[in-house]
C-alpha cells in the first residue's frame, strides 16, 4: 500500500521504512511539512544558507517558538531548516535541542 507521511518523532527509523518499501515495491512519500508556504520558506532558507556560507564572522542559531509544548521537539520543520543550513555551511555538522548547549559545530534549536 502506498504511504504518504508527514509525522515526526520516528525519523531514526526512516532508512528502515524506505528499505522495506523498496523491498515490497511500494511507494513512500515523506515530508516534514506539506504546506506550500513552508516549502517556499525551505527554498529561501537553502538560498540564504548558500549566501551566508562565506560569511565566517556570522553564526547561525534557531529558536522554535510555535510548538513549545510539542513532545517530539524540535518539530520536523525546524529539523529540516537546520539540516538545510548544515548542508550549506562549512563547519556545521549537526543540531542540538538544548538551550544550555551551543557547540560551535552545531546549530542550537531551543524551544522558546
Amino acid at each position: 500500500m502506498p504511504v504518504v507521511c508527514g509525522t515526526t518523532g520516528w525519523l531514526e527509523k526512516l532508512p528502515e521504512v524506505k528499505a522495506t518499501c523498496l523491498e515490497k515495491h511500494q511507494a513512500f512519500l515523506y515530508a516534514s511539512n506539506f504546506s506550500i508556504g513552508v516549502n517556499i520558506f525551505f527554498a529561501l532558507n537553502q538560498r540564504l544558507a548558500e549566501l551566508m556560507a562565506g560569511q565566517t564572522s556570522y553564526s547561525v542559531r534557531m529558536e522554535e517558538i510555535h510548538h513549545t509544548q510539542k513532545k517530539d521537539a524540535p518539530s520536523g520543520t525546524a529539523i529540516t531548516l537546520a539540516e538545510q543550513i548544515i548542508d550549506k555551511l562549512p563547519g556545521k555538522s549537526g543540531w542540538v535541542n538544548d538551550a544550555t548547549q551551543d557547540p560551535p559545530n552545531s546549530i542550537s534549536i531551543p524551544n522558546g
